[in-house]
């Protein structure tokens, strides 16, 4: 499970460097026109978006093992 919230961390981070550099040319723009808490909040729901699904999982399944769950998430 931690190796698949890393991979997911790493893509993220990678995408938003990605976007980051990609608007480097634009970003006093951005941040001219009062967009960049948008910025912030793009990079947020990224991070959301990489650990989000695994928590939720994690969360669920720890406490009762059900079928739907990875057997990486339950507890023995």
């Amino acid at each position: 499970m931690k190796e698949k919230i890393f991979d997911r961390i790493v893509q993220g981070v990678v995408l938003w460097a990605l976007a980051f550099f990609g608007l480097r040319g634009v970003l006093p723009d951005i941040v001219a026109a009062g967009y960049l808490p948008l910025l912030f909040l793009a990079a947020a729901s990224t991070v959301g978006f990489a650990v989000g699904p695994y928590a939720y999982q994690a969360y669920r399944c720890e406490q009762t093992c059900e079928t739907t769950c990875d057997p990486a998430f339950c507890k023995a």
